[in-house]
Formats: structure tokens, C-alpha cells, sequence
């Protein structure tokens, strides 16, 4: 009995050890041929451990599990339907989620329509690569803090060898629960360039743009008073402490973003980079607040602009 229950453990051993790389190859294939179907499933798991020592900081030393995943994925003819869950942190946390349907045309491009909650392709290059995908230190402080991640919204991306182009409507809430006002709305896309593109060599220029009209928020003396708040923490997951670089900038109404980006990589050298600029722009119903405030015997004023 004990020799089966060993070779159990050694074989869940061997699957988890080979679903870390789920992000390039599937832990589990099934499919059939005639039927022209394919299901694949697969997990993920990441761990953390840090020790700071300083006198001003508080920052928290210790050990997480920072991500831990169960991903699956289901292609029938043209469709693909994807879905991945995190249990990472303690708590369930949705990821992506999608239906798409794409073909290829004759000259080799690919068309693709998707729908469902995924990254913004204008997210930045940076939060469309899988933490998966990378090795120790992740994903830049910028492109944490400016850079969107995923929203519920209907996409259409056409590729080819040498051209990506990426554009769709969000919805700001997957969920639509908002304590006041209604969901915002984004419009978003990324267009990329690659002059050369071989198995050996890549050479990519890419621009992105995003603009968004932000929803939801509180009543604020019968005013919606909307905010929007940015951060990044440390290149740490086990104290994700947003005090060193965070805002919280009240009464914000639209957003637009813009970002460029470069990519090179040969047999020997790969090195990337992207620039973001974000513009918010604020609305405040002055004269509302005004006569709220007034409201009372206790106050008296009048309104300047």
C-alpha cells in the first residue's frame, strides 16, 4: 500500500513540476481528431520570500504564495475558449476569461474576434507578457502603476508576419457593481511593426493609445464624486505595500494614455523598453458643493470661479 501511495506522490510531484510551464506547453492534452476538437488544462504556482532589514521602512519580511492557478482551454474548428483562475493570496480571484473565433485569410494574416475579460492591448507590452514568462524581478514599477490591466470587452486583432493591429471597446467593471454614478468606458488598441521577424532575429516597434471615460464612485454632498487611484509597490510579492509611490487623485473624469515601445532579440542578446504618458483630466460640480456646504445657518459666502 505504501509503495502506491509513493508513486502517487511522485507522479503529483512530476505533473506540478511540469505545469510551471503551462504558459508554453499544456499540462494535460485531450482531443479528438474526426470532431476537430482540442481541451488542454493546466496549472500554475508562484512563491515568495524576502527579508528586509532596514530602520525605516515597514516593510513585512516572510514568506507567500502569491499565485496558484488551474487554467484550461478548449478549441472547437475556428473558436478558442479560454478560462483561468487564481487562488493566490488566500482567496479565489477570476482571471482571464474569453470566447474568440479567428481565421486566416489567403495572404496569411490571421483575423481574430474576442470577447471577455482579458488584458488591454493598451495595458502596456510589459502586463500583456504572463508573469509566467518571466524570471525574478517582473514587470517594471512604471507599467505597474500607469499601465491597465484586465477589463470585460470585445476585441478585433489582425497579424501577420510583419504587422499586429489590436483595438476593441472595455467596460471599466466586469461586474458592474459600482456604489454610485454608472461603468466607465474604454476604447483602447496597439499597433506594432516588426521589420524583421525571423526564428533567429526580431525587430518590433510598437505604439499604443487608450482613452477612458471613468465610472462609478460615491455621493459626495448629491455630487458623484469619482476618483482614480495609482501605485506600485516594491519588486515584492510578499508585502505588496503601496506607500512609497501611490496617489489617489479625486474628482477625476477621463484618463488618456499613450505609450511606445521597442523590442530586439537574436540568438544571443534580447533587450525590450516602453515609454507611458498619462493625462487625466477632472470635472467637479462646483457650484453643487457650493450650495450644499451653504445649506445651513452656520455658513454664508459666495461662489467664486
Amino acid at each position: 500500500m505504501n509503495k502506491y501511495i509513493t508513486l502517487y506522490l511522485l507522479s503529483l510531484a512530476a505533473l506540478a513540476g511540469h505545469a510551471q510551464d503551462f504558459d508554453t506547453k499544456p499540462t494535460l492534452e485531450l482531443g479528438n481528431k474526426e470532431q476537430d476538437v482540442k481541451f488542454t488544462i493546466g496549472a500554475r504556482m508562484m512563491t515568495d520570500a524576502a527579508y528586509y532589514h532596514s530602520d525605516f521602512t515597514p516593510m513585512h519580511s516572510g514568506a507567500a504564495l502569491t499565485d496558484a492557478r488551474i487554467r484550461t482551454s478548449m478549441t472547437y474548428r475556428n473558436w478558442y475558449f479560454y478560462a483561468d483562475f487564481g487562488f493566490g493570496k488566500g482567496k479565489f480571484d477570476q482571471k482571464n476569461i474569453f470566447l474568440q473565433y479567428a481565421v486566416k485569410d489567403k495572404h496569411e494574416g490571421n483575423h481574430a474576434i474576442k470577447v471577455g475579460y482579458y488584458t488591454d492591448p493598451a495595458g502596456s507590452m510589459a502586463r500583456l507578457t504572463s508573469l509566467g514568462s518571466y524570471h525574478f524581478i517582473s514587470r517594471a514599477g512604471a507599467a505597474n502603476a500607469l499601465g491597465t490591466g484586465r477589463e470585460l470587452g470585445a476585441t478585433y486583432k489582425y497579424t501577420n508576419k510583419h504587422v499586429t493591429a489590436y483595438q476593441g471597446v472595455f467596460a471599466e467593471n466586469q461586474y458592474n457593481k459600482v456604489d454610485a454614478g454608472i461603468n466607465g468606458v474604454s476604447v483602447a488598441g496597439r499597433w506594432v511593426v516588426r521589420p524583421i521577424s525571423t526564428a533567429d532575429q526580431t525587430l518590433h516597434f510598437g505604439l499604443n493609445m487608450r482613452y477612458a471615460h471613468l465610472g462609478g464612485g460615491e455621493t459626495y454632498n448629491n455630487v458623484l464624486k469619482k476618483s482614480l487611484s495609482l501605485g506600485q509597490s516594491l519588486e515584492t510579492y510578499v508585502d505588496e505595500n503601496q506607500d512609497f509611490s501611490s496617489c489617489t487623485l479625486d474628482w477625476a473624469n477621463n484618463t488618456f494614455d499613450v505609450g511606445a515601445e521597442a523590442l530586439y532579440h537574436n540568438k544571443r542578446f534580447f533587450v525590450r523598453g516602453e515609454y507611458r504618458h498619462k493625462i487625466v483630466t477632472k470635472k467637479r460640480d462646483s457650484k453643487t458643493l457650493f450650495e450644499a456646504s451653504n445649506d445651513n445657518i452656520d455658513t454664508w459666502g459666495i461662489l467664486c470661479y
